[in-house]
């Protein structure tokens, strides 16, 4: 279940742009219309549907293009060759934003349980990759990873369990730790994974 999706710096949307699908103050009139869901420590009202409407070409279908490439990015990364590039597609109506990342960021529900995953990369390399879990109110950071210009700095959580060290040496520039874990058998991480690959309908 999709919360929100935050794109930037993607063919033709420049600065950050949100879809947000949680529900504004409502009335029990409008209440059939949404989806409830809550577990024993958070509850969140969500949108059935959403409409993007705007002039044409004005970035509405790209949108949408940027939650399909963010899924071919998890599905694909942990199996790219080591010279393969990413398909980076950056907003080139501006000089400042050509070697700029573009960042991908969602919000989702799956198996009960909130999830905030996002990356950022350009043609050659994922810069930055985090994901935070919510089993209860309070987030869990799960992992963070970030290139500082020579080398990658990590940040793994206590909360993920498995061969955390095998599965940061197996992943490669143009990878996803997320894709990397789950291909060497992260148990915990599939589902993230999976809501990816079998979940989202494009």
């Amino acid at each position: 279940m999709l919360i929100r999706l935050t794109v930037e710096n993607y063919t033709s949307i420049c600065k950050a742009q949100t879809l947000n699908l949680e529900a504004l103050p409502y009335t029990e009139k409008t209440k059939s219309n949404l989806i409830s869901w809550t577990n024993e420590h958070d509850s969140l009202s969500l949108l059935r549907t959403a409409a993007i409407y705007g002039p044409n070409s004005g970035g509405k279908s790209n949108f949408i293009s940027a939650l399909d490439y963010m899924c071919k990015i998890v599905n694909q990364s942990a199996t790219n060759q080591v010279d393969d590039e990413l398909p980076y597609r950056p907003f080139k109506l501006s000089t400042e934003t050509l070697d700029k990342p573009t960042e991908l960021e969602v919000e989702f529900i799956v198996d009960g349980i909130k999830y905030l995953y996002g990356f950022s990369y350009n043609a050659t390399r994922i810069l930055s990759e985090w994901l935070f879990a919510y089993p209860k109110k309070k987030a869990q950071k799960w992992f963070l990873r970030a290139w500082d210009g020579e080398q990658y700095q990590w940040e793994i959580g206590r909360n993920l369990t498995g061969e955390k060290q095998t599965w940061i040496n197996s992943t490669r520039q143009n990878s996803l730790f997320l894709s990397t874990a789950v291909q060497l058998n992260s148990a915990q991480l599939k589902p993230v994974y999976n809501w990816f690959r079998q979940r989202v309908a494009i």
